[in-house]
């Protein structure tokens, strides 16, 4: 079971509040990169480990 899912035992259907980091990464161009999701029709940052 998920970290997700284990919050949603203890608080139930109330809203829960996520903070997460991201790093945008410029080329030399200005170009931003961008992941292409598979599941998912468009495009996202990409999410580093």
């Amino acid at each position: 079971m998920g970290y997700v899912e284990e919050l949603r035992k203890i608080v139930g259907h109330r809203p829960l509040i996520f903070v997460d980091a991201v790093t945008i990464i410029v080329d030399e161009c200005g170009r931003i990169l961008l992941q292409q999701r598979k599941l998912q029709s468009g495009r996202s940052l990409k999410k580093l480990a």
